[in-house]
């Protein structure tokens, strides 16, 4: 091969390398609505995860809790101690406590989503330290398997390859890193569309009219916001008889409360909540386009 040919060659595979790193760089911009389906019926952005965690943790509210019997009776549950001594293993295999990884895990937000076309759920999480979140994945990976080894079961864990991304396949349930974000979801098919999106771009939920005029109206310090469109809902649940506008309860008290909030979930086109955490005090925002 002449020198001249061999330049044109590197050339071409320099460029080539140049637009695909600009290709996955320009993917990684995505915003989260970007990467979900036009048809989404129900999203919600926890943009401040880590004032939950801390409410969850050291709270008043919690400290109140825990002297309850209703949490008492919770945590004597055989499944709960299952689910600790699952969380315990799996600290020890990464490295790192459950409460750092879960902060580290969704440092930069989290968004969860119900899709109607395929009936999935989809979340997508921000890793602020992505080795981390991998080395919790890794360990309760390591986990499974043992667990399937010892009783004699076929590896739980399928790897995926799909257009240049890596995916694991556990059951029905997928997990991802799809550029910035850690994606788990129970439908495959709304894992491909996911990555597709990421690579693609195409139609998606920021492209909604209804969904981007809401979400310019979300209050920008809000802890929590979610967004459900209430058409499809009602079209899912015909049978139930809080959706017809003719309802009226027989129960004075429920009347008297939710009466007013009836008519919009009956009508309104779609419905928002603003949750708003601080240290000891949570507060809660309903709006609806009516």
């Amino acid at each position: 091969m002449s020198r001249f040919r061999f330049a044109g060659v590197a050339g071409a595979v320099v460029m080539l390398t140049l637009l695909a790193s600009a290709q996955i760089t320009q993917a990684a911009e995505k915003a989260p609505a970007e990467l979900l389906p036009p048809s989404t019926v129900v999203c919600v952005e926890i943009n401040q995860p880590k004032d939950l965690i801390s409410f969850a943790f050291d709270s008043a509210v919690r400290k109140q809790i825990d002297q309850t019997e209703g949490y008492r009776k919770f945590i004597d549950n055989p499944q709960y101690k299952i689910f600790q001594i699952i969380v315990a293993a799996i600290e020890q295999r990464a490295g790192v406590k459950w409460r750092q990884a879960l902060e580290t895990t969704t440092d930069g937000g989290v968004v969860l989503a119900f899709d109607a076309q395929t009936q999935g759920l989809v979340l997508l999480a921000k890793p602020s330290d992505p080795k981390t979140t991998d080395a919790v994945r890794d360990a309760f990976f390591a986990i499974a398997r043992d667990d399937a080894t010892k009783k004699g079961n076929p590896d739980p864990i399928e790897q995926k390859d799909y257009r240049g991304l890596t995916a694991f396949k556990i059951g029905d349930g997928m997990i991802a890193n799809i550029g910035p974000y850690l994606m788990l979801t129970n439908k495959p098919d709304l894992a491909k569309a996911t990555a597709d999106r990421f690579l693609d771009g195409g139609a998606s939920l920021a492209d909604d009219h209804t969904f981007s005029g809401a979400h310019h109206d979300a209050a920008a310090s809000s802890t929590a916001w979610v967004f459900v469109r209430t058409a499809p809902l009602r079209a899912m649940a015909t049978d139930n008889p809080l959706l017809d506008p003719k309802y009226k309860s027989d129960n004075p008290a429920a009347e008297f409360l939710l009466g007013g909030l009836l008519p919009v979930v009956q009508k309104a086109e779609y419905v928002t909540a603003s949750l708003s955490v601080k240290p000891d005090d949570l507060k809660l925002t309903l709006a609806a386009p009516l």
